[in-house]
Protein backbone atom coordinates (compact mmCIF):
# COMPACT_ATOMS: atom_id res chain seq x y z
CA UNK A 1 0.00 0.00 0.00
CA UNK A 2 1.42 3.18 -1.03
CA UNK A 3 2.65 5.89 1.53
CA UNK A 4 1.24 8.77 -0.36
CA UNK A 5 -1.41 11.38 1.66
CA UNK A 6 -2.86 14.54 0.57
CA UNK A 7 -3.71 17.34 3.17
CA UNK A 8 -5.97 19.62 2.45
CA UNK A 9 -6.79 23.29 5.10
CA UNK A 10 -9.18 25.72 4.53
CA UNK A 11 -8.70 28.52 7.25
CA UNK A 12 -10.89 30.67 9.18
CA UNK A 13 -9.24 33.55 6.70
CA UNK A 14 -11.26 32.16 3.68
CA UNK A 15 -8.68 33.76 1.38
CA UNK A 16 -8.58 30.12 -0.56
CA UNK A 17 -7.35 26.43 0.18
CA UNK A 18 -3.60 25.01 0.60
CA UNK A 19 -2.81 21.69 -0.08
CA UNK A 20 0.52 19.46 0.03
CA UNK A 21 1.48 15.72 -1.09
CA UNK A 22 3.46 13.87 1.23
CA UNK A 23 5.28 11.04 1.52
CA UNK A 24 5.12 8.72 4.66
CA UNK A 25 7.15 6.44 3.37
CA UNK A 26 9.92 8.04 3.44
CA UNK A 27 12.06 9.02 7.25
CA UNK A 28 11.24 10.88 8.21
CA UNK A 29 8.27 11.94 5.82
CA UNK A 30 9.14 14.39 3.06
CA UNK A 31 6.89 16.70 1.35
CA UNK A 32 6.35 16.00 -2.15
CA UNK A 33 4.85 19.00 -3.71
CA UNK A 34 2.08 22.11 -2.44
CA UNK A 35 -0.74 23.72 -4.19
CA UNK A 36 -3.48 26.51 -3.49
CA UNK A 37 -6.42 27.71 -5.10
CA UNK A 38 -8.10 31.08 -4.31
CA UNK A 39 -12.30 30.62 -2.84
CA UNK A 40 -14.65 31.93 -5.45
CA UNK A 41 -15.68 35.19 -4.24
CA UNK A 42 -19.64 34.25 -3.90
CA UNK A 43 -18.05 31.33 -1.55
CA UNK A 44 -16.58 33.44 0.42
CA UNK A 45 -19.00 36.10 1.11
CA UNK A 46 -21.59 32.50 1.71
CA UNK A 47 -19.28 30.95 4.18
CA UNK A 48 -18.75 34.04 6.40
CA UNK A 49 -22.76 34.77 6.09
CA UNK A 50 -23.03 30.98 7.64
CA UNK A 51 -20.67 32.51 10.49
CA UNK A 52 -24.32 34.07 11.97
CA UNK A 53 -27.90 32.76 12.22
CA UNK A 54 -29.79 33.55 8.81
CA UNK A 55 -32.78 31.93 6.81
CA UNK A 56 -32.43 28.53 5.27
CA UNK A 57 -28.65 27.61 6.89
CA UNK A 58 -29.19 23.89 6.52
CA UNK A 59 -29.95 24.36 2.49
CA UNK A 60 -27.14 27.15 2.07
CA UNK A 61 -24.66 25.32 3.66
CA UNK A 62 -25.49 21.78 1.93
CA UNK A 63 -24.64 23.67 -0.86
CA UNK A 64 -21.71 25.69 0.28
CA UNK A 65 -19.86 22.10 1.30
CA UNK A 66 -20.43 21.39 -2.38
CA UNK A 67 -18.93 24.07 -4.08
CA UNK A 68 -15.73 23.91 -1.43
CA UNK A 69 -15.42 20.52 -2.53
CA UNK A 70 -14.87 21.54 -6.00
CA UNK A 71 -12.10 23.85 -5.05
CA UNK A 72 -10.60 20.94 -2.75
CA UNK A 73 -10.49 18.98 -5.65
CA UNK A 74 -9.10 21.50 -8.08
CA UNK A 75 -5.48 21.61 -5.89
CA UNK A 76 -6.15 17.72 -5.56
CA UNK A 77 -5.62 17.97 -9.44
CA UNK A 78 -3.02 20.30 -9.31
CA UNK A 79 -1.40 18.49 -6.73
CA UNK A 80 -1.27 15.25 -8.70
CA UNK A 81 -0.29 17.07 -12.11
CA UNK A 82 2.98 18.57 -10.57
CA UNK A 83 3.63 15.91 -8.67
CA UNK A 84 3.64 12.89 -12.50
CA UNK A 85 1.19 10.82 -10.08
CA UNK A 86 -2.64 9.83 -10.65
CA UNK A 87 -5.73 9.42 -7.81
CA UNK A 88 -4.63 5.32 -7.30
CA UNK A 89 -1.64 5.47 -6.22
CA UNK A 90 -2.69 8.23 -3.15
CA UNK A 91 -4.10 6.43 -0.04
CA UNK A 92 -6.01 8.45 0.87
CA UNK A 93 -7.16 12.36 0.76
CA UNK A 94 -7.04 14.05 4.86
CA UNK A 95 -9.89 17.20 4.89
CA UNK A 96 -11.49 18.55 7.82
CA UNK A 97 -13.59 20.78 5.87
CA UNK A 98 -14.36 24.93 6.33
CA UNK A 99 -15.57 25.85 9.71
CA UNK A 100 -18.54 28.10 10.16
CA UNK A 101 -19.70 28.16 13.66
CA UNK A 102 -16.90 27.49 16.19
CA UNK A 103 -18.70 27.92 19.79
CA UNK A 104 -17.02 25.69 22.76
CA UNK A 105 -18.50 25.49 26.16
CA UNK A 106 -21.66 27.75 24.75
CA UNK A 107 -25.37 27.04 25.61
CA UNK A 108 -24.55 23.73 27.74
CA UNK A 109 -21.23 23.99 28.70
CA UNK A 110 -19.96 21.73 25.83
CA UNK A 111 -20.86 23.73 23.22
CA UNK A 112 -20.12 22.62 19.47
CA UNK A 113 -18.34 23.47 16.11
CA UNK A 114 -19.44 22.90 12.74
CA UNK A 115 -17.09 22.31 9.45
CA UNK A 116 -18.87 22.30 6.17
CA UNK A 117 -17.55 19.03 4.85
CA UNK A 118 -18.83 16.16 1.99
CA UNK A 119 -16.18 13.67 1.74
CA UNK A 120 -18.07 11.37 -0.74
CA UNK A 121 -18.24 14.08 -3.17
CA UNK A 122 -14.50 14.89 -2.77
CA UNK A 123 -13.50 11.56 -3.41
CA UNK A 124 -15.94 11.33 -6.54
CA UNK A 125 -14.40 14.21 -8.12
CA UNK A 126 -11.15 13.11 -6.92
CA UNK A 127 -11.25 9.81 -8.14
CA UNK A 128 -9.35 8.12 -10.96
CA UNK A 129 -12.20 7.07 -12.52
CA UNK A 130 -15.93 7.07 -11.92
CA UNK A 131 -17.20 4.42 -9.40
CA UNK A 132 -20.78 2.67 -10.21
CA UNK A 133 -22.31 -0.02 -8.87
CA UNK A 134 -20.19 -0.55 -5.80
CA UNK A 135 -17.26 -1.88 -7.66
CA UNK A 136 -13.89 -0.74 -6.23
CA UNK A 137 -10.32 -0.59 -8.17
CA UNK A 138 -7.70 -3.16 -7.97
CA UNK A 139 -4.09 -2.00 -8.81
CA UNK A 140 -0.97 -3.56 -8.79
CA UNK A 141 2.80 -2.25 -9.09
CA UNK A 142 4.58 -2.82 -12.00
CA UNK A 143 7.90 -1.12 -11.43
CA UNK A 144 9.63 1.83 -9.98
CA UNK A 145 11.02 3.94 -12.44
CA UNK A 146 13.07 7.41 -12.32
CA UNK A 147 13.04 10.88 -13.98
CA UNK A 148 16.08 12.00 -16.10
CA UNK A 149 17.39 15.15 -17.89
CA UNK A 150 17.09 14.49 -21.50
CA UNK A 151 19.11 16.64 -24.69
CA UNK A 152 19.38 15.74 -28.34
CA UNK A 153 23.27 14.09 -28.86
CA UNK A 154 24.92 16.86 -30.27
CA UNK A 155 23.71 19.64 -27.66
CA UNK A 156 26.30 22.07 -26.01
CA UNK A 157 25.76 20.12 -22.83
CA UNK A 158 25.82 16.41 -23.85
CA UNK A 159 29.21 16.06 -23.06
CA UNK A 160 29.78 18.14 -19.73
CA UNK A 161 28.59 16.83 -15.82
CA UNK A 162 25.29 18.31 -15.49
CA UNK A 163 25.11 20.63 -11.95
CA UNK A 164 21.70 22.23 -10.34
CA UNK A 165 23.10 25.72 -11.64
CA UNK A 166 23.68 24.65 -15.35
CA UNK A 167 20.27 22.79 -15.46
CA UNK A 168 18.71 26.43 -13.95
CA UNK A 169 20.32 28.34 -16.97
CA UNK A 170 19.10 25.86 -19.67
CA UNK A 171 16.27 26.36 -21.40
CA UNK A 172 13.65 24.15 -20.74
CA UNK A 173 10.48 22.32 -22.29
CA UNK A 174 7.77 21.05 -20.11
CA UNK A 175 5.24 18.16 -20.46
CA UNK A 176 2.04 19.49 -18.66
CA UNK A 177 -1.30 18.12 -19.17
CA UNK A 178 -2.69 21.65 -17.82
CA UNK A 179 -0.78 24.00 -19.92
CA UNK A 180 0.63 25.59 -16.76
CA UNK A 181 4.63 26.15 -17.08
CA UNK A 182 5.05 24.85 -13.62
CA UNK A 183 5.63 20.77 -12.38
CA UNK A 184 6.77 18.76 -10.26
CA UNK A 185 9.96 19.49 -11.02
CA UNK A 186 9.34 23.27 -10.47
CA UNK A 187 8.07 22.57 -6.88
CA UNK A 188 11.30 20.31 -6.33
CA UNK A 189 13.62 23.28 -7.13
CA UNK A 190 11.30 25.86 -4.98
CA UNK A 191 12.30 23.81 -2.20
CA UNK A 192 16.02 24.72 -2.61
CA UNK A 193 15.28 28.55 -4.02
CA UNK A 194 15.56 27.79 -7.55
CA UNK A 195 13.38 27.88 -10.69
CA UNK A 196 14.66 26.75 -14.60
CA UNK A 197 13.44 28.42 -17.40
CA UNK A 198 10.59 27.04 -18.91
CA UNK A 199 10.17 28.30 -22.77
CA UNK A 200 8.31 26.16 -23.88
CA UNK A 201 5.01 23.69 -22.50
CA UNK A 202 3.81 19.94 -24.79
CA UNK A 203 1.03 17.80 -23.55
CA UNK A 204 2.49 14.57 -24.31
CA UNK A 205 5.74 12.86 -23.42
CA UNK A 206 6.27 11.33 -27.25
CA UNK A 207 6.14 15.08 -28.05
CA UNK A 208 8.76 16.27 -25.86
CA UNK A 209 11.42 13.51 -27.11
CA UNK A 210 10.42 14.56 -30.89
CA UNK A 211 11.23 18.39 -30.12
CA UNK A 212 14.17 18.08 -27.92
CA UNK A 213 15.77 15.80 -30.46
CA UNK A 214 15.37 18.73 -32.85
CA UNK A 215 16.02 21.93 -30.14
CA UNK A 216 18.47 23.01 -27.81
CA UNK A 217 15.97 22.71 -25.16
CA UNK A 218 15.97 20.36 -22.14
CA UNK A 219 13.29 18.32 -20.76
CA UNK A 220 12.42 16.03 -17.81
CA UNK A 221 11.13 12.55 -18.69
CA UNK A 222 10.51 9.13 -17.45
CA UNK A 223 13.62 7.09 -18.50
CA UNK A 224 11.08 3.66 -19.13
CA UNK A 225 9.38 5.94 -22.04
CA UNK A 226 12.56 7.12 -23.82
CA UNK A 227 12.84 3.90 -25.81
CA UNK A 228 9.60 4.60 -27.41
CA UNK A 229 10.26 8.23 -28.50
CA UNK A 230 11.20 6.92 -31.60
CA UNK A 231 14.52 9.00 -31.41
CA UNK A 232 16.01 7.39 -28.52
CA UNK A 233 19.23 7.07 -30.49
CA UNK A 234 19.46 10.56 -31.15
CA UNK A 235 18.87 12.04 -27.26
CA UNK A 236 21.66 11.60 -24.65
CA UNK A 237 20.11 11.08 -20.77
CA UNK A 238 21.96 12.81 -18.22
CA UNK A 239 21.00 11.93 -14.00
CA UNK A 240 19.35 15.08 -12.46
CA UNK A 241 21.11 16.91 -10.41
CA UNK A 242 18.14 17.21 -7.25
CA UNK A 243 15.78 14.83 -6.05
CA UNK A 244 12.31 14.43 -7.40
CA UNK A 245 9.83 11.49 -6.98
CA UNK A 246 10.05 8.57 -7.51
CA UNK A 247 8.02 7.65 -10.90
CA UNK A 248 5.45 4.77 -9.76
CA UNK A 249 3.78 2.44 -12.92
CA UNK A 250 0.23 0.88 -11.97
CA UNK A 251 -1.79 -1.15 -13.42
CA UNK A 252 -5.28 -0.60 -12.34
CA UNK A 253 -9.04 -2.49 -12.87
CA UNK A 254 -12.24 -2.54 -11.97
CA UNK A 255 -12.80 -5.23 -9.36
CA UNK A 256 -15.55 -7.58 -9.54
CA UNK A 257 -16.70 -11.38 -7.97
CA UNK A 258 -15.92 -12.82 -10.99
CA UNK A 259 -13.46 -11.92 -13.91
CA UNK A 260 -13.15 -13.85 -16.82
CA UNK A 261 -9.74 -15.89 -17.00
CA UNK A 262 -9.12 -13.73 -20.20
CA UNK A 263 -8.81 -10.86 -18.04
CA UNK A 264 -5.84 -12.42 -15.92
CA UNK A 265 -4.33 -13.60 -18.64
CA UNK A 266 -3.96 -9.87 -19.71
CA UNK A 267 -3.05 -8.90 -16.49
CA UNK A 268 -0.13 -11.08 -16.53
CA UNK A 269 1.06 -10.28 -19.88
CA UNK A 270 0.59 -6.55 -18.84
CA UNK A 271 3.26 -7.39 -16.10
CA UNK A 272 5.44 -9.54 -17.87
CA UNK A 273 5.65 -6.75 -20.44
CA UNK A 274 6.48 -4.49 -17.96
CA UNK A 275 9.51 -6.73 -16.29
CA UNK A 276 10.74 -6.77 -19.91
CA UNK A 277 10.81 -3.24 -20.31
CA UNK A 278 12.63 -2.50 -16.67
CA UNK A 279 15.17 -5.25 -18.05
CA UNK A 280 15.82 -3.52 -21.20
CA UNK A 281 16.37 -0.34 -19.00
CA UNK A 282 18.67 -1.62 -16.49
CA UNK A 283 21.00 -3.48 -19.45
Amino acid sequence: MSGLYIGLMSGTSLDGVDGVLADFDAQPPRILGHASAPLPNALRAELLALNTSGPNEMHRAALAANALMRVYAQVVSALLDRSGLNAAQVRAIGAHGQTVRHRPQAFDGTGYTIQLCQPALLAELSAPTPVEGGHALAHQRLFDGQYVCVMRHDHPLATQALDLDTFCQARHLLVSFSGRPFGFVDEALASLGRERHVVLTVNQFFTAGQVVAHSNLLTVLPQHFLSVTGVFDQLVIKPLPFQVPTVHVDMVWRKRARLPNAHQWLRQAVARASLQTLARIKA
